[in-house]
């Protein structure tokens, strides 16, 4: 199976779990992409730009929160 394959490789979990925070990024590059060769008249125009914000908006949250997870990440670290 996928997951006794994954544990012979002896990869920390962490190494998987990046990976779709990761891809947040890719997707805002698309939809930037997407939206600057989509004329603004077309009806998909609207949907792209506001999937666009929304993507931006999540990003912004996914990284405040590792900003946060890091800091006391860190503050643990000092009192140990």
């Amino acid at each position: 199976s996928f997951l006794k394959q994954k544990r012979k490789e002896k990869k920390p979990l962490s190494n998987f779990l990046i990976l779709p925070v990761q891809r947040v990024p890719r997707y805002i590059l698309l939809l930037e992409d997407l939206k600057k060769n989509t004329d603004e008249s077309h009806p998909d125009y609207m949907d792209i730009n506001n999937a666009l914000v929304m993507v931006t908006e999540i990003t912004e949250a996914i990284n405040e929160g590792q900003r946060e997870i890091e800091n006391l990440s860190q503050c643990l670290s000092i009192q140990h």
